[in-house]
């Protein structure tokens, strides 16, 4: 979008990143280094992993965030598993394919005998509190337990409501206006 008319820069009359108080994140290359916690938490999208990495203090669990770039999960993993953390945690959107990948990351961790990958609690419950549920594209999801089940406990019946009203919630919502005004010590 940036290279067409919406954000022609040839005249002032268009957008502009500056204008829209937004700026491209550039996929990292190497995970984020937070701190000395035990915990590396992986991220499904770029622009969540970009906020949590300015926000999470270097004195809380987190010790790394990493970008787990959807559906190449696996292959995050993979890497990972050269050098296995403490713990690993994941937050990632809450749709029925976000908790499919999640749910792929977990089987693939054990397979690599990394530690469990567990949900990152205190994220998605601010999701679920703070997020603006929005139309889903799955209407049917045969396989809705087992999905939330993955969940913690204190957001499962949100979340299965939200599906089976038809809609999903976007980690962005997540974001750092957000992350600036709870405390992150654990995520």
């Amino acid at each position: 979008m940036l290279n067409g008319r919406l954000f022609d820069c040839s005249t002032e009359e268009r957008l502009s990143l500056g204008l829209l108080r937004s700026r491209i994140v550039p996929t990292p290359q190497l995970p984020h280094e937070v701190g000395a916690g035990p915990v590396t938490l992986i991220v499904e999208n770029i622009a969540t992993y970009d906020s949590l990495a300015c926000e999470l203090p270097p004195d809380g669990e987190v010790g790394r965030v990493v970008l787990g770039r959807g559906n190449d999960l696996g292959s995050v993993l993979t890497g990972l598993a050269a050098v296995p953390p403490c713990e690993l945690r994941y937050f990632g959107d809450l749709d029925v394919e976000g908790l499919r990948i999640a749910r792929r990351g977990a089987a693939s961790a054990a397979v690599l005998g990394l530690p469990e990958l567990r949900p990152a609690a205190r994220l998605y419950a601010l999701l679920v509190e703070h997020g603006h549920p929005q139309p889903a594209k799955a209407r049917t999801i045969a396989d809705l337990p087992a999905l939330v089940a993955w969940l913690p406990e204190s957001v499962r019946g949100s979340v299965g409501s939200t599906f089976a009203a038809g809609r999903r919630l976007a980690q962005e919502w997540v974001g750092r206006e957000l992350l600036r005004t709870v405390d992150l010590a654990k995520v």
